[in-house]
């Protein structure tokens, strides 16, 4: 996410900030009442100094923006009231930029709403203390468009915030998924290494004897068969599933499983196999399929089918996405 930084938002506001608090001071000769006018001064050198240090975070605190609001809606008044020549001259308005400095700030910061609703009260100020007849001298053309292009800014820097949020997120979706697909590439490789190894010495049994016996030709089968179901069931084949699916094959019962999954947690698979397990022992007759696909509803699905049905007699959809 786009994060404003602290040191250049300070920096551009308080240099920009100081050098209107300055401009103010050099037409101090023009009001008459010198105390209210240094109070103008002193106020907004306040209202600068809470928008640029009161919090550490992008975000303007609630409290700061409404103190600079009042603050900034008696800073026309008091400059007005202290005012003795007529008309005004180009510098008697410093407050006008000024206080647009401070609204674009609170607009940056976060604070668009506001920011908004006193740009339209400065607006309001200016006409109503300065007259018409001063309205294009005064700055508030420049001081409205500098407020509209800080809202501008600032809802740029949320879009932008957004997409990049986004995009990360993606990314981040996209490595987990890359990272998944790595580890099931090595797990395959790990149960095929597993399985040679296993099956190596049957092999060369079977190779050096010219005829098998029947339990030697039973115990390959079952080897062969517990070989695939660890290959092609992968996570799936756990101690406790290897022993249900040998109960239910005891019974003649046709069992597949396959795994292409990419479970979160192996506390989330778990305790899907506990509630898959727990089915498998209830069947007596047919055919069970338990089979874990990568894209779906669900995570985990069980059918079992009795011989000579199509539909199957139960449908066991497990780990909803």
């Amino acid at each position: 996410m786009i994060q404003i930084s602290r040191s250049v938002l300070s920096l551009l506001v308080l240099a920009f900030g100081l050098f209107l608090n300055i401009l103010g001071l050099f037409h101090l000769n023009h009001f008459a009442n010198l105390p209210v006018a240094l109070a103008a001064q002193l106020l907004y050198l306040g209202c600068l100094l809470i928008t640029v240090f009161a919090s550490r975070e992008v975000k303007l605190p609630l409290w700061a923006t409404l103190t600079n609001m009042a603050i900034l809606f008696v800073i026309p008044i008091l400059v007005h009231a202290s005012h003795t020549s007529d008309p005004l001259a180009d510098g008697d308005t410093w407050y006008v930029t000024a206080v647009a400095v401070i609204v674009g700030s609170m607009a940056v910061r976060k604070r668009q709403s506001l920011a908004i609703a006193s740009g339209l009260v400065l607006v309001a100020e200016v006409l109503l203390l300065s007259g018409i007849e001063y309205l294009a001298k005064s700055g508030i053309t420049g001081a409205v468009l500098l407020i509209i292009s800080a809202i501008t800014i600032s809802r740029g820097l949320d879009r932008s915030a957004i997409e990049i949020e986004r995009f990360q997120n993606q990314t981040m979706v996209e490595r987990r998924e890359t990272a998944l697909v790595q580890t099931a590439r090595q797990e395959h490789r790990n149960r095929i290494d597993s399985a040679i190894a296993r099956v190596m010495p049957t092999l060369k049994e079977i190779s050096h004897t010219p005829k098998l016996s029947k339990s030697q030709r039973e115990a390959a089968a079952q080897l062969a068969q517990e070989l695939d179901d660890e290959i092609s069931g992968g996570r799936l084949a756990t101690p406790a599933m290897k022993k249900a699916i040998a109960k239910a094959r005891a019974k003649s019962i046709e069992v597949t499983i396959l795994d292409e999954s990419d479970f979160a947690t192996e506390e989330q698979l778990d305790d899907l196999l506990d509630l898959a397990i727990a089915a498998i022992e209830t069947i007596s007759v047919g055919r069970i399929k338990l089979i874990a696909l990568k894209d779906g509803p669900y995570q985990l699905r069980l059918t079992a089918t009795r011989p000579g049905v199509v539909t199957p007699d139960l449908d066991l959809k497990l780990g909803e996405r």
